[in-house]
């Protein structure tokens, strides 16, 4: 069966939230926030880094930011546009993430410490949402480790349903010449 995707244009602003599943905090013993956290980062491809100054937990542990080892131009593979309609209700839909077929991420939007509605107030209170930009909500449990090779398959489903338009399926592949190539 053949798929016509309505792909994006390169959004203007992508807003990436922070620590807004309560599991995905305690697995990585972090602290609950009284409020949202935020960062952006440009879509492309993805690529593991090649071993350089910027490693979150590294950066962490000495109190820098680490926004900039989540934003490396490789980071963001998306899928193309789903309509509204598909979608219904943001604050319940189901996210999933396998790598090499294992399940590694499966959890309900209903579980987000801050619904759509507070988190897209907060975004538009720093900055203004175009067309084609984009607001990440958080991510669920389940962090881990890929390498070069694996194959990451991530989607959404609403009432039990996978939304064919929501569907993505990235091999990773090793960067090669550092991390401004």
């Amino acid at each position: 069966m053949s798929l016509t995707r309505t792909l994006l244009r390169t959004p203007h602003t992508i807003a990436c939230i922070g620590r807004n599943y309560a599991d995905h905090i305690k697995e990585l013993n972090n602290t609950t926030p009284a409020s949202h956290s935020s960062s952006s980062s440009p879509p492309a491809p993805f690529y593991t880094p090649t071993p350089g100054p910027c490693y979150q937990e590294t950066a962490k542990s000495k109190r820098l930011p680490w926004t900039l080892c989540k934003g490396f131009k490789t980071f963001l593979p998306v899928s193309g546009f789903i309509p509204k309609s598909l979608i219904p209700n943001a604050q319940d839909a189901e996210l999933y993430l396998s790598v090499n077929g294992e399940v590694r991420q499966q959890d309900s939007t209903a579980l987000m410490l801050f619904g759509v509605p507070k988190l897209l107030q907060h975004v538009t209170g720093v900055t203004t949402l175009y067309e084609d930009d984009l607001v990440l909500t958080g991510t669920p449990k389940g962090v881990g480790k890929v390498v070069a090779g694996d194959v990451m398959r991530a989607g959404i489903r609403v009432g039990g349903r996978d939304i064919e338009e929501g569907r993505i399926e990235v091999r990773v592949e090793d960067r090669v010449g550092g991390f401004g190539a």
